[in-house]
């Protein structure tokens, strides 16, 4: 029988061998009335050996126990040899017990118990059957609990019976253990805050209170804190333990909310889903794992009260986290005009009508790496075209273009360079020059769809796109006006001292058809 420490592997050995020597046995159900079962419960039989694995660990022990096995029993069916903690015995004890093993005597039963599994020779696990024991869960150490004392006519609270048996940690006996020391202190009355004196627990509130002063980043009242637990006496590293399941399960709670939370009362579960409510996943994570990642340094540490107050100070300074996409959102909606006007004075001194055209291989070349979709309905355009295009534009076509700058700067930022753009009835007519990034970026059916929904939505009706491109040459004849377009806006931004420090912070980042000139 191997297991965790107070699980019961002894008793059920003792009712193993009750079972064996019964009267009416062997049996499934023991009498407990013969003489037997009655001796076997006192532990006046002499039948049953009842062996401590760790005080008799020698070779001399095991050749004494070879050497009386060879008696038969002298009341009941089998001699039966209980060893507890057989993993206590000697190398040279083991291959003394082996031989007995290997050819047992019909009327010898060998039962053995150890809390180490691990630690047995493969010879011996080889040659017995194996039963493995799990820890009790909460709600059975705890039924059992409330057993006793409505036998022993001991009134406890819920809360309390809940607090003894998640101490336990799945023991049985140490749970029942702990009862004993806390009715010897309350009497036959017992509440929580008796159980939490008892055995030494940290005051809820404390635990609570920090977990709310750390998420809201109150430095002040997490030292202050800290100094209360020092200074009631309480264990610093027990204090820890207990502030990091909290936040354990402050963290479970807002990642799985149907997840049973075991070992709480109906107060801590509701007191630990609000605080969740008020925070953010991934702070959450990251307060858990600062505080994880000092678990072994604490155990270890000369001064862990310092070290909680100064990994209390990190968690307390840390700044709200912020997803990618809200960061690049940001940078589009604020940092990017500002860096658009910078490049528009650059422009106007600037006496190139076309960038040279780099950036636009570059972006093919990229392009058709991804496998983005090849361009759609292209049509050259004609001188006439040209002139048509370049003279319609109006207010409608300004208005939108404004639209876009406030609401989608990305998609103007492409839009705003190097094109000509008319609306007519349900029809916008684009053109780029031709090569162009926004040309190959606009032609897949998934971008020109997007600029149609924006035109759709602006205009109030549904409104097809047309491309067109014409020769680099002829990009002065298509400017719509706008004194910026002098220059590739879009590339310049991409261009920027900024935007390659984007880059370089996040690493891996990439942008559709685009790649930076420094890579």
């Amino acid at each position: 029988f191997s297991g965790p420490r107070g699980v019961g592997k002894t008793t059920v050995a003792r009712i193993l061998a009750k079972a064996l020597n019964c009267e009416n046995g062997p049996t499934q159900q023991p009498c407990n009335q013969c003489k037997m079962c009655t001796g076997i419960n006192e532990g006046s039989v002499t039948d049953v050996y009842e062996i401590d694995g760790a005080s008799n660990t020698g070779v001399d022990d095991i050749r004494e126990l070879r050497d009386n096995v060879r008696y038969l029993p002298s009341a009941g069916k089998y001699n039966i040899y209980i060893i507890d903690e057989v993993h206590m015995l000697s190398t040279n004890a083991f291959n003394a017990l082996l031989k007995i093993l290997e050819e047992p005597p019909a009327h010898v039963k060998f039962i053995f118990a150890t809390t180490e599994p691990h630690k047995i020779p493969v010879t011996v696990l080889s040659r017995v059957q194996r039963f493995d024991f799990r820890r009790l869960g909460l709600k059975e150490i705890s039924d059992s609990l409330n057993k006793i004392a409505k036998e022993e006519g001991i009134n406890i609270s819920d809360g309390a019976l809940t607090i003894i048996s998640r101490e336990a940690e799945g023991s049985m006996r140490d749970a029942q253990s702990l009862m004993d020391q806390v009715v010897g202190f309350a009497g036959e009355e017992v509440t929580e805050e008796d159980v939490r004196g008892v055995l030494g627990l940290t005051d809820r509130e404390l635990l609570f209170t920090m977990a709310d002063a750390v998420m809201k980043k109150d430095t002040p009242l997490t030292l202050s804190i800290v100094n209360d637990v020092y200074s009631q006496g309480y264990d610093i590293n027990h204090y820890f333990r207990e502030l990091l399941e909290l936040m354990r399960n402050i963290l479970v709670s807002k990642v799985a909310p149907k997840h049973k939370l075991d070992g709480l009362t109906t107060e801590e579960i509701e007191d630990i889903v609000n605080l969740g409510a008020q925070h953010g996943i991934d702070d959450l994570t990251i307060l858990f794992n600062m505080l994880f990642e000092i678990e072994y340094q604490i155990k270890n540490a000369s001064d862990p009260k310092t070290l909680l107050e100064l990994t209390l100070i990190k968690m307390t300074r840390l700044s709200s986290m912020k997803s990618i996409d809200e960061i690049l959102q940001r940078l589009s909606e604020n940092v990017g005009p500002e860096i658009r006007k910078n490049y528009e004075k650059e422009a106007n001194s600037n006496s190139n009508s076309f960038p040279n055209g780099t950036a636009s291989a570059a972006a093919n070349q990229d392009t058709k790496k991804k496998g983005y979709e090849q361009p759609d309905e292209v049509v050259p355009a004609t001188d006439a075209i040209v002139e048509t295009t370049r003279e319609s534009s109006n207010d409608e076509v300004s208005g939108f273009l404004t639209y876009l700058q406030k609401n989608k700067f990305m998609l103007y930022s492409r839009l705003s360079n190097n094109l000509s753009f008319k609306i007519e009835e349900n029809k916008a007519i684009v053109s780029f020059p031709k090569d162009s990034a926004s040309l190959n970026h606009y032609s897949g059916k998934e971008k020109k769809e997007e600029l149609e929904k924006e035109l759709s939505n602006y205009f109030k009706r549904d409104i097809m796109i047309k491309l067109l491109e014409v020769a680099a040459g002829d990009s002065q004849k298509t400017s719509s006006g706008l004194s910026h377009n002098k220059k590739d806006t879009y590339r310049d931004l991409m261009d920027c001292e900024t935007t390659k420090n984007i880059f370089d912070v996040f690493g891996g980042v990439t942008v559709e058809g685009y790649t930076p000139s420094k890579k």
